[in-house]
């Protein structure tokens, strides 16, 4: 599944990061997701179906 390993380490970098943004290039490089203080803020009403996927897998 492409994309889904950029997640395997997100979780130790949340903690030290003031701000993470996440972006998908399937059709054209956008910003998707940022995760600001530990709250996630979607960017985009269409969620990929990789970041779907990996929120199911958690």
């Amino acid at each position: 599944m492409k994309g889904y390993t950029i997640f395997t380490g997100v979780n130790g970098v949340i903690d030290i990061c003031d701000k993470i943004n996440i972006y998908d290039n399937t059709e054209m490089l956008k910003i998707v997701m940022a995760i600001e203080k530990g709250k996630i803020e979607w960017k985009d009403k269409k969620i990929p179906g990789w970041l779907r996927n990996f929120f199911k897998s958690i």
